[in-house]
């Protein structure tokens, strides 16, 4: 586990963040202002001991460039090899439209063959059935992503979901207390005193405010529905999350979803006798 007093930046780095000289960094060194230690011919400064509107300026640039770094995760053999066939579906259901005068019959007429098993058997052994609208999904996301065939793994993003925390259950624990309250503290704010609580308890050796900062902008991310209702309450729970959760339409099977456009809906309904006996 990593202690925040790790964590150090060159005068250079700082002077950048602030917007001023190098030369007035090094005349705030000289007033003993922060924690600095020596490196080859100049200084590197604590970040713990920067003023804090700083500090969290310095956090979410490091949180930045961290993002930007490959994520590594292993795919299960069977996403694999289902988003593997879902990319070559794609590629032949795309191949059959070429050149054809009316793309969006041709596209249907190649899935009925499809659906039917008259082409593609292997595909649709590994596939199954598929709807029009789920070919249309598919395809958009290749194209959004470059034709990279992993965002056609079921849940794409579980990789960052996965992703481990150097933070201890207590950490966490305190962290999301401080996070998930109506007084909508800040990161910054929660963090400063989930450590402060944790210090008074015995806690030593915290992880740095990266880490938990990253905690905290992963769980907002993967669970924002739990993040609004639990800081603005249930009202913006329905304003700001609920219409706009999104629906995997390739686990929907005809009649799951009835959509109505604000008139009266009359249906038939089939009621065998002896349901009523």
């Amino acid at each position: 586990m990593q202690n925040s007093n790790d964590y150090w930046i060159t005068t250079k780095e700082l002077a950048e963040i602030k917007g001023i000289s190098e030369r007035a960094v090094r005349k705030a060194i000289s007033k003993n202002k922060y924690v600095i230690r020596k490196c080859s011919k100049s200084y590197e400064i604590l970040v713990t001991s920067l003023e804090e509107n700083v500090r969290e300026k310095v956090t979410s640039i490091k949180e930045k460039s961290t993002q930007l770094m490959p994520i590594t995760y292993v795919v299960p053999e069977a996403q694999k090899k289902l988003a593997l066939a879902k990319y070559d579906l794609i590629k032949k259901w795309d191949e059959f439209r070429l050149n054809k005068k009316n793309k969006t019959v041709a596209g249907k007429d190649f899935l009925d063959a499809y659906n039917n098993g008259c082409i593609c058997t292997d595909l649709f052994d590994t596939v199954g059935k598929v709807a029009i609208g789920t070919i249309y999904e598919w395809h958009k996301k290749l194209r959004i992503n470059n034709d990279e065939w992993h965002c056609l793994i079921n849940n794409y993003t579980f990789g960052e979901k996965t992703r481990k925390s150097n933070l201890s259950e207590e950490e966490k624990s305190e962290l999301l207390k401080n996070l998930l309250h109506p007084n909508q503290l800040n990161i910054g704010k929660a963090i400063k005193y989930t450590k402060m609580a944790l210090t008074q308890c015995g806690f030593k050796n915290l992880c740095c405010d990266l880490t938990y900062r990253r905690f905290a902008n992963n769980y907002k991310n993967e669970h924002y529905n739990i993040w609004v209702e639990a800081r603005e309450g249930n009202k913006a729970l329905h304003d700001k999350v609920l219409p706009y959760i999104s629906r995997d339409i390739s686990k929907l099977e005809v009649g799951d979803v009835i959509v109505g456009d604000g008139h009266k809906l009359a249906f038939l309904l089939s009621i065998h006798t002896k349901e009523l006996l």
